[in-house]
């Protein structure tokens, strides 16, 4: 089981104690976290994250590029396997297939990338 996340935060019960999230929520958050930190960010393990905030979504192949991005960036998550992704504006949606079912995870491109 892992804490409930909720726009970085950790979500509360009615009594003030952090909810947990388990079965496919878990999974599609790890996803949500896996993808939507920049990789290289986080001091204590530099392969975490995805390239995916940084990257030129303009490009001609785009979505394959964002779909090789995910699926890099979930190699840790073994149970969590990047179906496709499509790209919409300056957010990419990447779908998710895991055993306890499939869903998506939207990742939004930094202000400040000029692309990889």
């Amino acid at each position: 089981m892992d804490v409930r996340l909720e726009n970085g935060v950790i979500r509360q019960n009615g009594l003030g104690l952090p909810e947990t999230a388990d079965g496919l929520d878990a999974l599609l958050q790890r996803a949500y976290i896996r993808l939507n930190a920049v990789r290289g960010s986080f001091p204590y393990d530099r392969a975490l994250g995805s390239r995916i905030p940084q990257m030129a979504v303009t490009a001609e192949h785009a979505a394959e590029q964002a779909l090789g991005f995910a699926r890099e960036a979930l190699l840790g998550c073994a149970e969590i396997t990047a179906e496709r992704a499509e790209i919409h504006g300056n957010t990419v949606t990447v779908y998710l297939a895991t055993p306890l079912g499939t869903g998506y995870v939207t990742v939004k491109k930094e202000e400040t990338g000029d692309g990889i």
